[in-house]
């Protein structure tokens, strides 16, 4: 509507043309209405109220062509405006024509429902005239005005155009986005917001910026358009350039309630494209914030989304060159296989697995582990697919790498394989309880001590029913009385399953490993019970006994697990020690063992009572010299007090024994007891003496060679005082009546054992004492043997000897401890 005064029927004429018409005669520059109260032409500066007689409201006319501001486009305004220009208000005692009177109960009504026009400037600003404000569209509401308001209109001594294009001379024509924000006040709420906000976000301190996400995530729900929908969102994903992890949680549970708060499909399409473009930004925090986003969201997009393109970024953004972008993507791909229904992408989740395991950073294989490989296990066994799948994957993969020796991958499967004896559990229990009423869960998975690893949790299954399906399992397999489809599970273990593990310790390269596998079959035992490891696996095993990398783990991981096999343990290394004994096997299998046995001290016993029968029944020296070398890998393995308790009194009845050979099988273990005794070595060291005096009295060689190579291989790793005190100075003896010996061959042998024995001692820290008293006069001896019987050796003694030599001063100087072997001398041994 238009404001305006009385007017002749000529200027009445002119306002009734058309809209066209209107805007071509009027003034296209004009201020906007001044404030009368700070109008330097008023010089008064009072107002005059003009009440509704005084003043004639007319409907303004069409205005078709006018440019509206769309409900939907909070950016777009109004670029053309109408003014109408008006004579002069008239007296106030003008007489009043009657018609206009009789036309004074209209006119409140119009002024109730007409919007009163805002006559602006060039820069879009404007001041309110009367108490309504126009929108410039439908989706502009304002307020009405209610009919006892009262229009306040200023009053000039000039023409109005005159006066408002005198404003705007002197206070000048403010152009700025701000000042057409403010003439947009009375606009929906959330068409301001959404104009304004994305100026306000950047002037925000950094870390006082998430104060703003409720207002992001206000406006981004109840925006009307679609683009400022687009922009809030980008707004909430880019709240801060480098997000960390406090942040990002702080925008994913913002996504999560935008996820709450609108349909599916605006889900999908306005935020998960805010995903999709920032999977290779140069920022890792924000990779990591895409890879979590999707996790969470997972459970509010569709099914198909999240089996197509959520999977799809997950999967491409698990090739991050980033470890912590990886480790992010494996962690939420578990939450993403919750919401996958399709069968058919067990292929692509198994792959999954596949390459996290074989993952360069640990951290992204450990989460896999806890986390993805749980997932994907209760995704399987939920369709009654797990064994011939994953389990199976893992056994053949586990072969792979045993075979190609990548012993990285090695370890790691293995691990897997230990974890998933869990998942074997849960596949044999679910047809037995799938059936049955369900109790309810008592705990959560955060609440178990096992998490993800809790039969009950993966079952979801209470403490009760899990316990009743174990034992009836177990009572099951005994009996032979398994249901058909736990029965076909079993029979695949044991026709499949079991000969694949078996070819694994079969080819197993690194020993060290086969401590890992005794430690998967103790596992199932543990887990699943020593009734299925019996029936199940046992036998496949027990085919390959003879093998020299089986016999341990059988030992080990099957016969010294639960009490109620100990007595068999005792009965089966009796007769394999005999019949190792009776056909002249290789003894290593044996005493790994034995070794392997001993870190059990309830065991220990075991063998220990074993080695004392067989040495009480031993009639010939072999049998007897293996005894002595089992007794080496327990001293090596068991614990020092134990050793000294349980094993030294069989050494020592073996070194007492008559023969020669039966004597020399011993000297190591006494060697080996001496470095790992933590208490009194005196027994240790008598015994030691009685076997150099032997030695060198009744010119014992093969003991003579055994000693030197026994002191040699344990001299580092022990105590200073044992080789201070004791090994390097017999070490010396020997070296001095070394020359003694007329035989050129034993003195020869003798004579090259010594070198690296002093290769060694020069690798320890001594004082000038044990130089000046053992070391030189040691050296010095052995010199004279090399150039009778190994001359080719002779340079290297003479080099070691004046190194000694030149740093025997600089040690007694400082009286403490000094490293003797020289650089020089280092570099020269290594090239020879």
């Amino acid at each position: 509507a238009v404001v305006s005064t009385q007017s002749t029927g000529d200027e009445q004429d002119v306002e009734e043309r058309d809209g066209e018409t209107l805007r071509e005669d009027t003034v296209k520059y004009v201020s906007p209405v001044l404030d009368v109260e700070n109008d330097p032409l008023d010089t008064d500066s009072r107002l005059t109220e003009v009440s509704p007689e005084d003043v004639q409201v007319e409907e303004a006319p069409s205005c078709e062509g006018r440019e509206a501001e769309q409900s939907d486009s909070a950016g777009d305004k109004a670029t053309e405006m109408s003014v109408v220009q008006e004579e002069d208000v008239p007296e106030q005692d003008v007489a009043e024509p009657e018609e206009q009177k009789d036309n004074d109960s209209s006119l409140k009504g119009t002024r109730e429902s007409s919007d009163v026009e805002i006559i602006s400037s060039e820069g879009n600003t404007g001041n309110q005239v009367g108490e309504n404000i126009s929108g410039s569209d439908g989706d502009r509401t304002s307020p009405e005005t209610p009919p006892d308001t009262e229009i306040t209109v200023p009053e000039y001594s000039v023409s109005l155009f005159f006066a408002q294009s005198l404003k705007v001379l002197v206070e000048g024509a403010v152009q700025c986005r701000l000042s057409e924000e403010i003439s947009h006040i009375s606009d929906d709420p959330i068409l301001v917001m959404g104009r304004c906000l994305p100026h306000i976000m950047p002037h925000v301190l950094l870390n006082k910026r998430e104060e703003l996400l409720p207002v992001i995530l206000c406006l981004a729900v109840q925006h009307p358009n679609a683009t400022t929908r687009d922009n809030l969102l980008h707004l909430l994903f880019n709240l801060v350039k480098k997000p960390d992890f406090d942040h990002r949680q702080i925008i994913r549970a913002g996504c999560e309630a935008f996820a709450r708060s609108v349909d599916r499909r605006r889900l999908e399409e306005e935020l998960l494209p805010q995903c999709w473009e920032q999977i290779s930004d140069k920022f890792v925090e924000r990779r990591l914030l895409v890879a979590e986003t999707c996790g969470t969201l997972s459970a509010h997009f569709s099914v198909e989304v999240c089996q197509s393109l959520i999977l799809s970024i997950l999967k491409q953004v698990l090739d991050d060159k980033d470890e912590s972008v990886r480790e992010c993507a494996v962690k939420n791909l578990s939450l993403v296989i919750t919401r996958i229904y399709n069968e058919h992408k067990a292929s692509d989740l198994l792959e999954i697995l596949k390459s996290s395991l074989h993952d360069s950073s640990s951290k992204v294989q450990q989460t896999s582990l806890r986390f993805y490989l749980p997932a994907l296990s209760c995704w399987l066994i939920s369709r009654d697919q797990y064994l011939h799948t994953c389990y199976n994957m893992l056994l053949q993969q586990l072969l792979t790498s045993i075979q190609s020796t990548s012993t990285r991958h090695t370890a790691i499967y293995l691990q897997t394989l230990n974890v998933s004896s869990v998942f074997v559990l849960a596949g044999l229990l679910k047809p037995l309880v799938q059936d049955s009423p369900r109790d309810g869960m008592t705990e959560s998975a955060d609440e178990s001590h096992l998490g993800l690893l809790d039969p009950c949790v993966i079952l979801s299954i209470s403490k009760s029913q899990y316990t009743s399906a174990l034992s009836s399992f177990n009572t099951s397999v005994v009996q032979q009385s398994l249901p058909e489809t736990v029965r076909s599970q079993t029979d695949w273990l044991t026709s499949t399953a079991v000969p694949c593990l078996v070819q694994c310790i079969k080819s197993v390269k690194d020993k060290s490993l086969l401590a890992d596998f005794t430690k998967l079959l103790a596992q199932m035992q543990t887990v699943i019970g020593r009734s299925f490891v019996q029936q199940v696996v046992r036998p496949g095993l027990l085919e390959h006994v003879t093998d020299a990398r089986v016999l341990p783990v059988y030992c080990a991981g099957i016969l010294a697990v639960n009490e109620e096999d100990r007595a068999e343990l005792k009965e089966f290394l009796g007769n394999t020690l005999n019949q190792y004994a009776q056909q002249y096997l290789q003894v290593e299998p044996l005493t790994e063992t034995f070794a392997e046995l001993s870190q059990t001290r309830a065991v220990l016993h075991i063998l220990v009572n074993v080695l004392n029968t067989a040495l009480r029944e031993a009639t010939n020296p072999h049998m007897k010299g293996i005894i002595a070398k089992i007794c080496k890998g327990l001293c090596d393995c068991a614990d020092p007090q134990d050793i000294v308790t349980h094993v030294m009194p069989i050494l020592t009845r073996l070194a007492n024994d008559p023969d020669v050979f039966v004597q020399t099988s011993t000297v190591i273990s006494f060697a080996v007891m001496l470095q790992r005794s933590s208490g009194s070595v005196t027994s240790i060291r008598e015994q030691l003496d009685k076997f150099i005096s032997e030695s060198v009295s009744a010119d014992v060689h093969v003991m003579m060679c055994e000693l030197i190579e026994s002191f040699t291989l344990v001299l580092p790793l022990c105590n200073p005082d044992i080789q201070r005190d004791f090994l390097i100075p017999r070490l010396a003896t020997i070296g001095v009546s070394n020359s003694a010996i007329t035989n050129k061959t034993k003195r020869r042998d003798i004579t090259e054992r010594l070198i690296l024995a002093y290769k060694a001692i020069l690798c320890c820290y001594m004082t000038s004492d044990t130089i000046e008293h053992y070391i030189v006069p040691g050296l010095q001896a052995l010199l004279t043997d090399t150039q009778e019987v190994v001359p080719d050796k002779q340079q290297t003694v003479d080099l070691m000897l004046r190194e000694v030599m030149s740093k025997t001063t600089m040690a007694s100087k400082d009286q403490r401890p000094s490293n003797v072997f020289g650089s020089k001398v280092s570099g020269f041994f290594k090239k020879k």
